[in-house]
């Protein structure tokens, strides 16, 4: 059987454009499990940072609550407060060490301030209202309160609630993109890099892929008409 030149054209032009058609979509999903690899990748990084600008924002006020666990009139008051509640020691410390932890809360943006006794019983507490709604959810942080006469011992815990609207982070534009941004109140949004501009790549690469082969295709059946129409002229 004797093909013609003007199929054969044809034939060749279908051919190479179903080639072109199935390698194109071959790369794309090459891309396309790249950029899930990626995509991974970026989380983990992401939710890695995210893990570490939550210790950051932590860290001031665990160690202010640090410092005022440290002060020795802390031990002394949980002391005087479970043998001697009524004293006049007991109010006066209790006063001076409110005006304490106000001021803290102030400082540090703690919602609240409480000081625990070693069976967990609450003993002294500062609201700061100025922080967030009374319902608002809070992360909290403590801080270890030991003995005065016995170092090694705890003799209660200062613990801070801290509102979790302080730190906003948002996450980026697109699945694959690695542009977070994180900010505390009333301090300036950080931002991280710009997001991956290549998200799109496989289905670019798709598109281009079927165009590519509809475009060599009816090259090759259009040659064909022309030099059947040619062949058929002489």
């Amino acid at each position: 059987m004797q093909i013609s030149a003007a199929f054969g054209l044809g034939l060749g032009g279908i051919l190479v454009g179903s080639g072109l058609a199935l390698g194109g979509f071959a790369l794309a999903e090459k891309q396309q499990a790249l950029l899930e690899a990626r995509e991974i990748a970026v989380s983990q990084e992401r939710d890695l940072l995210v893990s570490a600008l939550k210790d950051v924002w932590l860290t001031g006020p665990r160690l202010r609550l640090e410092e005022l666990a440290a002060l020795p009139l802390i031990p002394e008051y949980l002391s005087i407060a479970e043998t001697r509640p009524n004293s006049a020691d007991a109010r006066e410390l209790e006063d001076y060490l409110r005006t304490v932890l106000d001021a803290a809360g102030r400082e540090t943006g703690l919602q609240r301030i409480a000081l625990l006794s070693a069976d967990g019983s609450e003993v002294l507490a500062a609201e700061n209202t100025a922080a967030a709604p009374t319902d608002a959810k809070t992360v909290e942080v403590e801080a270890v309160v030991y003995d005065f006469n016995d170092p090694q011992s705890p003799a209660g815990r200062l613990t801070g609630a801290l509102p979790d609207g302080s730190l906003t982070i948002l996450p980026p534009d697109g699945p694959t993109g690695t542009n977070l941004t994180a900010s505390t109140a009333g301090s300036p949004a950080w931002a991280g890099p710009e997001a991956n501009a290549f998200g799109g790549v496989a289905d670019l690469t798709r598109l281009l892929a079927i165009l590519a082969g509809i475009a060599t295709a009816l090259c090759g059946l259009t040659g064909a008409a022309l030099l059947r129409n040619r062949q058929a002229a002489r």
